[in-house]
């Protein structure tokens, strides 16, 4: 098995979830910032697709994030089975980082917004 497997199977996963929840891919890309045409290559495999955008995905389509990674059939596929190259695992890591590097910069702004807010107040 290659890294296109993982890719085809990601791919048919947003396709089968977007239409089970009956949205167009103009609504997807409207979602992501993206134009239809866009998106479209993402469903086709003609775009990559970043963890970050997987994530937000899954949010919108209100399903968990395995769901789009899900590999197929269960008990025919299991991970062991899938080959992946270091080159691949690095930019899964490197997207993976970047995602929680902006959830930990978010809270810390929130932290600072809400000391800022407690200070106007007079709370110290």
């Amino acid at each position: 098995m290659h890294n296109n497997y993982i890719v085809d199977n990601i791919s048919k996963n947003l396709i089968k979830q977007r239409k089970k929840r009956g949205f167009s891919q103009e609504n997807i890309a409207d979602e992501l910032g993206v134009s239809q045409s866009t998106y479209s290559k993402i469903e086709k495999n003609a775009s990559n697709v970043t963890i970050s955008r997987l994530i937000r995905l899954a949010e919108f389509l209100k399903v968990e994030l395995i769901t789009l990674l899900e590999i197929g059939d269960k008990e025919k596929h299991s991970l062991k089975d899938i080959e992946i190259s270091n080159e691949t695992v690095k930019y899964m890591f490197t997207e993976v980082k970047n995602v929680y590097e902006k959830l930990l910069s978010a809270k810390d702004n929130h932290i600072i917004d809400l000391k800022n807010m407690i200070e106007k107040v007079g709370f110290r």
